[in-house]
């Protein structure tokens, strides 16, 4: 008899696939070290942590604009051209 013969498939719900997923997550990141988890730890806080403009931001958003505006620009002239 071969093996897919003497087992029926196991049919799960999404719902219940989910809470499959999030209690074996749950396990392994209550049993992992915490040396293990603190640099993600410390990434996480560090992209979370907000962060002050500067001048040279603003200036770069401006020059990113334009720069758009300056390519909506030239297919736009292009195109008239043809």
């Amino acid at each position: 008899m071969s093996p897919s013969a003497s087992h029926s498939p196991v049919v799960v719900d999404a719902d219940e696939l989910k809470r499959m997923i999030r209690d074996a997550l749950d396990h392994s990141l209550e049993h992992a070290p915490q040396e293990k988890l603190e640099p993600h730890y410390a990434a996480l806080r560090e992209t979370l942590r907000p962060k002050a403009v500067s001048v040279r931001d603003v200036i770069a958003g401006f020059g990113y604009i334009a720069g758009i505006f300056g390519l909506a620009l030239f297919f736009a002239e292009r195109k008239n051209r043809r």
